[in-house]
């Protein structure tokens, strides 16, 4: 069932899943982070000759390498989680609107909660005063609601 929350929310839901997509690829890409060196020593045995060794590693203190693979498993599973259920909120909101069947209401619904507009803004498109379109809108959830 959708409530004028959700539809108040409908612009935030895309933004929220292109924000996830992005944290999920940055793990997905960005770790495990390896960084490489070079350090001077000399060998263990006489005669003491200098040599240069090649290191490399992780920049995490107090954590393992298996430990850090883990959390970032755990936290891409949270995010892809999230996604799913922004993706899920955002098509019942949009078959919501599809089954709109008043032209002028369904026009409304798309000004106000997809576009961004105001109240006022997409009265003036559609010739109606913000009031009106007030009424039209808490009309229309309100036959929705009893309905559901």
């Amino acid at each position: 069932m959708i409530t004028k929350k959700d539809l108040e929310e409908y612009r935030l839901l895309q933004k929220s899943i292109d924000a996830t997509k992005k944290k999920i690829d940055y793990y997905k890409k960005k770790y495990p982070c390896v960084l490489h060196g070079k350090v001077r020593g000399s060998s263990s045995e006489f005669p003491y000759i200098e040599q240069n060794f090649t290191i490399s590693g992780c920049e995490v203190r107090g954590m393992s390498q298996e430990k850090i693979d883990q959390r970032i498993k755990e936290l891409v599973f949270k995010l892809q989680s999230d996604l799913k259920k922004y993706e899920s909120k955002k098509i019942e909101i949009e078959e919501f609107l599809a089954g709109i069947e008043d032209l002028t209401v369904k026009l409304l619904f798309n000004y106000i909660y997809v576009e961004g507009m105001s109240q006022e803004e997409a009265g003036e498109l559609i010739g109606l005063e913000q009031s009106g379109v007030s009424k039209k809108i808490n009309k229309y959830l309100g036959q929705y609601l009893n309905a559901s």
